[in-house]
């Protein structure tokens, strides 16, 4: 179970992360005038979708360890 969320995650953080570095990186060349501001926006929203993704393992994780705490106590 941990190995097949880890999976999960690494892929989609890594995205995260290359997105919002990428973004940085445009908005410096927008303000120079050398990038698209819709173009930069648009790393933007792939960031934070790739980082809503990047949670959704780990909430599911979280409500089944929850669930099972819960069978064990009752």
């Amino acid at each position: 179970m941990l190995t097949t969320n880890t999976a999960r995650i690494v892929p989609t953080a890594w995205a995260c992360y290359e997105s919002l570095r990428y973004y940085r990186s445009m908005h410096r060349r927008q303000t120079l005038g050398l990038a698209d501001p819709i173009v930069a926006n648009r790393f933007l929203l792939w960031s934070i979708w790739t980082g809503a993704v990047t949670f959704l393992p780990l909430v599911a994780l979280t409500i089944r360890g929850l669930s099972i705490a819960a069978s064990l106590v009752s």
